[in-house]
This record gives C-alpha cells, structure tokens and sequence, in this order.
C-alpha cells in the first residue's frame, strides 16, 4: 500500500425532531485499489442493467447521483445497482464515515462575532 486514499464527501443539512443539523458523509479507499473496485463494480453493473449485452457494455457509464440515480431502470435495478456498489466497495477496502453536529450545539458557529 503507499498511503494514498481517495475521499469523496458529501454534505447534508437538515432537521430532526425540530432541530436543525449539519452533517458530511465521507467514502474512503485505498488508490491502489480504485481500479479493481472499478471495474469489478462496471462488470456487475452491466449484468444488472444489460443483462442481454453481455459482460460490460454500456452505451454510456451511468451516473449514480442519488438524486438522479438511474432514471431509466426499475426500483429493483436501482436497488441491485447501489447493493453492488456497496459489495464491491466494502470488498476493495472501501470504507464510509458520517459525522455531524446539531447547529444549535455549536452556538460560536451560529453567532456572528462582530470583531471578524
């Protein structure tokens, strides 16, 4: 391993029972093991999407933006789509963290301090 990792992180603000939050969800994996995670991920992928096509032929990548995930496909493709992501991930080395604070809990983040 050399020590290289690759992060993606994505915020998220919110409220829960009344109470607003603020939070970042973090994905982390080994650089030297992207690739395999990679391509393992697109090979089971495509059996999911084109199962008729064969092994890894997509006309395009697909996006896996939560928003937009897959617009296209069925509920059951989507859900087999994020549980291989999650496998393949997870048996790459992959691993997620989420952290957050309430905003009412950090009150020297919520006040302005005049002098700044």
């Amino acid at each position: 391993m050399n020590g290289l990792r690759i992060y993606y992180l994505d915020e998220q603000e919110g409220e829960r029972d009344g109470r607003g939050f603020t939070a970042v969800t973090i994905a982390h994996i080994d650089a030297e093991r992207i690739d395999n995670f990679r391509s393992s991920y697109y090979a089971s992928l495509s059996h999911v999407l084109n199962p008729s096509k064969g092994k890894n032929v997509f006309s395009a990548l697909p996006g896996l933006h939560g928003s937009d995930l897959l617009r296209d496909c069925t509920d059951e493709q989507k859900t087999c789509a994020v549980s291989e992501l999650l496998k393949h991930f997870t048996s790459n080395g992959g691993r997620f963290r989420r952290v957050g604070y309430l905003n009412d809990s950090v009150p020297f983040l919520a006040e302005r301090d005049a002098r700044i």
